[in-house]
């Protein structure tokens, strides 16, 4: 069985294949109560949140926890059950707040990343007294880039597990979806080689994945009670310069990133934060355990923790 840090990894093959009570969706799909729209194809399809709750628990072999924040699974059709070069892209919401586009095309990603990955070497050390591999965040396997006409933030990480030199490298591309009041994830993970590959299935999501009228984007208000960079937990003028975002250690690695610096948006880190693990709630994610994981054992994870961690209205 595979196993995942946190609640993705490469599809154990299809699970719509494997597994007969797993239903796969093509067509308009809504999500969040019908604030988003998925357009599933035969070629991308749709699982909903009780079904990615079977495949994250059942099929990955994560503890119940790991499903609890997920809105559903888009995998890729004509999958072999097992196969190694299979994945699926995950969807999660993150309620920080409204992200403005002045934030994301003003945050500094190069000291961003020189942060990240002294906190994840900085955890290493609690990783491998807890039996586990340590994790090198080689770097980006595509820079962060912001499209300002869609407001979606892209970028990939290339991460090396145990080791180096053993075995493919990890590919974590993720995709923040910009709206009225809060950040929908997209996160795909796979092997580094694959990059070319799911960068072009996640360039083809990127229209077939929307906010709906009156949670856009364009929807946002400074004079209404929107969840914003301007109010709640965070205000619009903290920047690094001021402290590092407060989110919470996950599998005993520093949530934070590295010391003061260029000034960057809290929110708009804390979108890139999302996806980058171990400076988040969430463990770096890998493809695969690898030949040299003990049966049963998920890399990557201390004992006692969960694979996955947060609920709505938590920074990740």
């Amino acid at each position: 069985m595979k196993k995942v840090l946190l609640l993705c990894a490469f599809l154990t093959g299809s699970a719509l294949a494997a597994t007969p009570t797993l239903h796969g969706q093509t067509g308009t799909i809504p999500v969040l109560g019908g604030k988003v729209t998925v357009q599933a194809t035969p070629t991308l399809r749709h699982l909903n949140a009780a079904d990615a709750r079977t495949v994250i628990v059942d099929e990955w072999g994560n503890p119940p926890e790991a499903a609890d924040d997920v809105l559903g699974l888009l995998v890729p059709g004509g999958t072999t059950p097992g196969a190694q070069d299979s994945w699926a892209i995950v969807m999660t919401e993150n309620r920080d707040g409204h992200v403005s586009d002045a934030d994301a095309a003003r945050t500094d990603y190069a000291d961003l990343l020189r942060g990240m990955q002294d906190r994840v070497q900085e955890g290493n050390a609690e990783r491998v007294k807890a039996g586990d591999e340590p994790i090198t965040l080689v770097g980006w396997a595509e820079p962060p880039s912001y499209d300002a006409a869609q407001h979606k933030m892209i970028w990939a990480k290339e991460l090396a597990f145990g080791t180096a030199g053993r075995g493919d490298h990890t590919l974590n591309y993720a995709v923040r979806v910009l709206s009225r009041d809060d950040v929908l994830e997209l996160n795909a993970v796979g092997a580094a080689s694959q990059l070319v590959q799911i960068r072009q299935v996640m360039q083809s999501v990127l229209p077939n994945v929307t906010f709906t009228a009156g949670h856009r984007y364009e929807d946002y208000s400074e004079g209404r009670r929107d969840r914003g960079s301007g109010g709640g937990r965070r205000g619009r003028q903290e920047t690094r310069a001021a402290g590092p975002a407060a989110v919470p250690a996950q599998k005993g690695l520093d949530p934070h990133p590295g010391g003061p610096g260029p000034a960057v948006s809290h929110q708009a880190q804390r979108a890139v934060q999302a996806g980058h693990g171990a400076c988040s709630r969430r463990c770096e994610w890998r493809a695969h355990p690898g030949p040299h994981a003990a049966p049963g054992h998920h890399p990557g994870r201390p004992a006692g923790h969960a694979a996955y961690r947060g609920r709505p209205g938590q920074p990740r």
